[in-house]
């Protein structure tokens, strides 16, 4: 009897604080998406000039994206005055809502399988507006799809801009 009641209370101890199981097995994996990626204008679909303000261009043809252990992404270019974007994995962020205009808007971001979908709304320039971006890394993890959706009064816009992994080859982002 004292034995089945140690052997008991060991067993509930140990599913208790997990002992049994792998430490990833109850997170799912994240995306990887740094890397240096080059736009695929001919793959791509661009509708409106809005989108991905800061960066100076709706359809940059480079980006560099770093990701860190904290799940932070920072997206950038090369282009002269560009303003990084950054993004937390499931948290929040202010960003430039669109380009040439200094609002900000908060987005929330959340890890969806392979894409991580950030969203916002506020009112810039007098109008509400709604802004989506969806990152999502192909399974080959050599194709990234950025959908930058921007929706006005005047009724919404989605630039679907389609990158490809850049040759390991290129210097390094200067800081």
């Amino acid at each position: 009897m004292i034995r089945r009641a140690f052997l008991l209370i060991v067993l509930l101890t140990a599913f208790n604080t997990n002992a049994f199981a792998r430490l990833d097995q109850f997170s799912v994996p994240k995306p990887d998406f740094s890397g240096s990626w080059e736009l695929v204008r001919s793959e791509s679909r661009i509708e409106t000039p809005y989108g991905l303000a800061g960066l100076r261009n709706s359809a940059p043809t480079q980006l560099y994206i770093q990701q860190n252990s904290s799940q932070t992404l920072i997206l950038t270019t090369r282009h002269p005055g560009a303003v990084s974007r950054s993004y937390q994995f499931n948290g929040q962020t202010w960003l430039l809502a669109i380009e040439g205009d200094p609002t900000k808007l908060l987005m929330s971001s959340r890890i969806r399988g392979l894409s991580l979908i950030t969203t916002g709304a506020g009112r810039v320039a007098g109008e509400t507006v709604n802004l989506q971006e969806v990152l999502t890394m192909g399974a080959d993890g050599r194709t990234l799809t950025l959908r930058v959706t921007t929706t006005r009064p005047s009724g919404a816009a989605t630039n679907t801009l389609i990158y490809k992994r850049a040759s390991r080859n290129q210097p390094p982002l200067a800081n």
